[in-house]
């Protein structure tokens, strides 16, 4: 963790041994993702990032689409609030399925309340879907690619590279993301197995997974007074 971030997550101690004041002023990126599921036995869950920090906010069962907009909406305005942050914050929601019921109440809470939405810029994601790419077959895989890239000690060319995330230390999460296989399709592009597929050989839902996938996922913003 650099020291910006271990500042502004109020861990710091100066060389005394005494906690410092919570310093914010290194906070340069907040991100949000959510992967939603509304009843059985998938999880809707929901992670943000600061700088490098990844972390696991909630995972519940059994919500409807309305709490988990209102879940991520009060995420929001507690990063914005703790940090001082006056940048866009990334929001990254599933937008498949139920999914879209809550990119909408977002949305529309942004159109309604821009004094308080305002900063708040909304990425649907569907997962699976095909993409056009050099070494990934679909957004599930070059998502999983990202993450690889994102935590690898090195680079492509053997030589160490320092970690851009520090992913939150939960079981759940690292047993999803090691244990998901892929295979090669007859383009020789990565495809990466499906969350049913995962089912289907005895594992439970990847939505720890999930969700990190969707924090980490890069995120261009617009300027300030445009859509999303």
């Amino acid at each position: 963790m650099s020291e910006a971030t271990a500042k502004a997550f109020g861990k710091y101690r100066d060389s005394a041994g005494n906690l410092q004041p919570i310093d914010v002023s290194g906070v340069e990126l907040i991100e949000i993702g959510c992967d939603v599921a509304r009843f059985g036995d998938d999880k809707t869950c929901i992670g943000y990032r600061v700088n490098e920090v990844v972390r696991i906010y909630k995972k519940y069962n059994g919500k409807d689409t309305v709490w988990t907009a209102n879940v991520i909406a009060q995420l929001y305005k507690e990063l914005k609030h703790r940090f001082h942050f006056q940048g866009q914050i990334g929001v990254k929601v599933d937008d498949g399925g139920v999914g879209g019921g809550v990119v909408d109440q977002l949305r529309n809470w942004k159109r309604s309340d821009p004094e308080m939405f305002g900063s708040l810029a909304i990425l649907g994601v569907n997962f699976g879907v095909p993409i056009k790419h050099r070494y990934y077959a679909d957004s599930t895989t070059y998502m999983m690619g990202v993450v690889r890239d994102l935590i690898a000690p090195f680079d492509d060319f053997g030589h160490p590279h320092v970690p851009e995330v520090i992913l939150p230390d939960d079981s759940d999460l690292i047993g999803q993301l090691s244990c998901r296989k892929f295979e090669f399709g007859s383009n020789a592009k990565q495809k990466v197995e499906s969350k049913q597929d995962m089912k289907d050989r005895g594992l439970s839902s990847p939505d720890e997974g999930d969700c990190i996938l969707l924090v980490c996922l890069p995120m261009s913003y617009k300027k300030k007074g445009g859509k999303g």
